[in-house]
């Protein structure tokens, strides 16, 4: 692995190409309008790349590998997952930590944003989905409904349910009390997302 990050045109087919001087990225993801790049690093540092110039500023070494970095839907937030088994929300600009979620009891794997930006929810090697609100930085709800590592959590586009994988199974749940509506096997443990409808 290299050092770069490289964003395609897929218009042109023309790339450009982020370089940092040392450590390798471990995860990066684009804001709403494309113009802002977060990467964490395996050594723990979050980057905020300008994606026309391609410079970046840090704006917190952390000293725990990031698992997770994620923006809010309106580009303004970021909210981060580490080894310290937390869940922050900062503001990039100002480099302000704006909450903490300290609930789980291990790391997590990934982290996704309500689809009005108002709440967090985390899927945890503890074998949990936690949903966060950012409103009151209280937690709204638990399902416990896996029986391994919650590696994946993913609303659905009108934030009334949440889909969650771990141990070759799918679940989906509702957001605001955890209860499960389907428990069902799936054949692999990737990535979930909801379509459109």
């Amino acid at each position: 692995m290299d050092t770069t990050i490289r964003l395609w045109d897929p218009t042109t087919r023309q790339c450009t190409i982020f370089q940092r001087q040392h450590g390798t990225q471990s995860k990066f993801f684009g804001n709403h309008d494309g113009n802002k790049l977060a990467s964490t690093l395996y050594d723990g540092i979050v980057h905020v790349w300008d994606s026309i110039t391609g410079q970046y500023t840090v704006f917190r070494e952390r000293g725990y590998r990031i698992t997770d970095i994620v923006w809010s839907p309106d580009g303004v937030h970021l909210a981060s997952s580490s080894y310290d088994e937390t869940v922050r929300v900062w503001n990039p600009t100002t480099d302000c930590e704006l909450l903490a979620f300290t609930e789980h009891t291990d790391m997590f794997d990934n982290i996704a944003w309500s689809p009005n930006g108002s709440q967090v929810a985390k899927a945890s090697r503890d074998y949990t989905v936690r949903v966060w609100s950012l409103t009151t930085g209280r937690e709204v709800s638990i399902c416990k409904e896996h029986t391994d590592k919650a590696s994946t959590v993913s609303w659905s586009y009108d934030g009334a349910r949440l889909a969650s994988a771990s141990d070759c199974r799918i679940v989906i749940s509702e957001p605001t009390t955890g209860q499960c509506i389907l428990n069902s096997p799936i054949e692999t443990r990737g990535f979930l997302r909801f379509d459109s409808t």
